[in-house]
């Protein structure tokens, strides 16, 4: 039994020598039954091009891995096929099968067999798949990775994939002053000298806080995330993006069709459906509501959609852990602002946005927040006639100009000319404010963003009729 196994993987992989998905798996099987007869390295190396977390056969790929490890107990493998079925449960089990423990240890130990053999350029290479596992923007990996960089030359490729790595994972809460989109073009510039193909997974992110949406486009799509590198600009090219990737998935995880509910919601509420909003993100609970990964983001675009309902009161209970969130202390501040003014408590309004203000727009760091966060300071400065502070934040915003503002996945909060429009208006600049209203009420309305035009709408008006008149 164990030799027929053996033979029908080499007939199957000598005929689909490139398969993936299910195919890949069907031969992985039939070499790991084989294990005893020599299989395991080849079962390895089909499994090993077969991992993607986003792909319909993840978690039969889980049930492989486990099998793998198991032989190799028995039969032995080599470390760097060995390291790779680790590294591999550990994202998988940490990502898709919801065991975080799991996956940490699975992670560590791939970690560990690395150093073991003492081959850094290993070592770096195994750590830098870290952030789609379990280590993520987690300090334990910060601090390997740290440790590793400066044993290896910054330009190898394990050296590229590790810089690369730090800086996906950095996406998600950027040092101070980080500017990840300039990182990311010096790490793909040597890498194309090297003809060497880095992983497309990250470049997405680099750019999120970055206007330069044109080079954003230029890299492969990369899932149901990359929608919002469209919604951007253009709504319906979004949701054309979005359909086509639902369309072409097929069968998936619930991770990722957790994601495809989030982007809808995000671009229904974006197109004032507010009821359709709603309802995409009650499907991203039942889909994936239990992923810790949602756990922010559910209540997030719960209290986006209850603003713009007007309902403060169960806006303020969705966000009362978002507003005590460490990570981001800007941002939670300046969510307290808007909520405690909108509440009319203008006094307090005022003190948490004087403690984000001391925090400071230049020194956020460009991460996945950052263009979020810089709406809000824009947008209450305007709102509490900060004439300086809106002077200071206009040429941060200006660069974004012909946009939507994006707060990570969970919300086009605005156009950026309709931030400009409220930062010149608080400087007394108004027939500038005007240029600026007139604008954005053409981009929301040209987009369907049907709530945000009839805002604009409204303070053009009052705008006019609050004129000196010439």
């Amino acid at each position: 039994r164990c030799r027929l196994h053996l033979d029908i993987g080499r007939a199957l992989d000598t005929l689909a020598p490139l398969a993936t998905g299910l195919a890949a798996i069907e031969i992985a099987r039939h070499y790991l039954e084989g294990a005893a007869l020599g299989g395991l390295p080849r079962a390895a190396d089909v499994i090993e091009r077969n991992v993607d977390l986003r792909s319909d056969s993840v978690v039969e790929t889980l049930d492989l891995l486990h099998g793998a490890l198991a032989a190799a107990q028995e039969v032995g493998l080599d470390d760097r096929r060995l390291i790779q079925l680790h590294r591999h449960l550990g994202a998988i089990a940490f990502m898709i099968d919801g065991n975080r423990a799991d996956g940490r240890d699975s992670f560590r130990m791939a970690v560990a067999l690395a150093r073991a053999t003492g081959d850094n350029e290993l070592l770096a290479e195994t750590i830098s798949f870290a952030p789609s596992s379990p280590f993520g923007i987690d300090p334990e990996f910060t601090e390997l990775a740290a440790s590793v960089l400066p044993l290896v030359d910054r330009a190898s490729p394990a050296a590229l994939r590790l810089r690369s790595a730090v800086g996906y994972a950095q996406t998600m809460i950027a040092p101070p002053g980080l500017d990840l989109a300039a990182e990311f073009d010096d790490i793909q510039t040597e890498a194309s000298r090297q003809a060497f193909a880095l992983p497309t997974f990250a470049a997405p992110w680099f750019f999120h806080a970055s206007p330069d949406l044109t080079k954003l486009r230029s890299y492969p799509a990369d899932g149901p995330f990359f929608t919002w590198a469209w919604a951007r600009t253009d709504l319906a090219a979004a949701q054309r993006y979005l359909d086509e990737h639902v369309k072409a998935s097929g069968r998936t995880t619930p991770l990722m069709q957790g994601v495809v509910d989030q982007m809808q919601s995000l671009l229904a509420l974006a197109k004032g459906d507010i009821d359709e909003a709603a309802r995409q993100t009650d499907l991203l609970e039942e889909h994936a509501g239990s992923d810790p990964m949602f756990a922010v983001g559910i209540p997030w675009q719960r209290a986006a959609q209850a603003l713009w309902r007007g309902h403060l009161e169960l806006a303020r209970g969705l966000t009362a852990d978002l507003i005590t969130f460490p990570l981001y202390p800007a941002l939670s501040a300046l969510m307290e602002a808007d909520l405690l003014d909108r509440e009319g408590h203008r006094n307090g309004a005022l003190a948490a946005f004087e403690r984000a203000w001391a925090i400071g727009p230049q020194n956020l760091g460009r991460d996945w927040t950052y263009t979020g966060t810089l709406s809000r300071f824009a947008e209450l400065a305007a709102r509490f006639d900060m004439a300086e502070r809106c002077a200071e934040l206009e040429p941060l915003v200006s660069p974004f100009d012909g946009q939507f503002i994006l707060e990570t996945c969970i919300e086009l909060r605005c156009s950026v000319a309709w931030l400009l429009g409220g930062l010149a208006r608080a400087q007394g600049r108004l027939d500038e404010a005007i240029a600026h209203y007139e604008r954005a009420l053409a981009f929301e309305t040209a987009n369907g963003a049907v709530l945000m035009a009839e805002r604009t709408r409204a303070d053009l008006d009052r705008l006019r009729k609050d004129r000196p008149a010439p």
